[in-house]
């Protein structure tokens, strides 16, 4: 699940690395906020679901 999870992040990171240049403010503040979320996320072990 850890890899899945780690392969998702990096796919999402790339993606809006792509997307980086030329995007407006709005759009770029919101793209900056999810990339840091997302590497955030990977620093942190996977937490077991409730009721499992």
């Amino acid at each position: 699940m850890l890899r899945l999870r780690n392969q998702f992040i990096e796919r999402r990171l790339a993606g809006i690395q792509r997307e980086l240049p030329g995007v407006d403010d709005e759009p770029l503040a919101k793209l900056l906020a999810e990339r840091t979320q997302l590497k955030e996320l990977t620093r942190h072990p996977l937490e077991p679901l409730a009721g499992a």
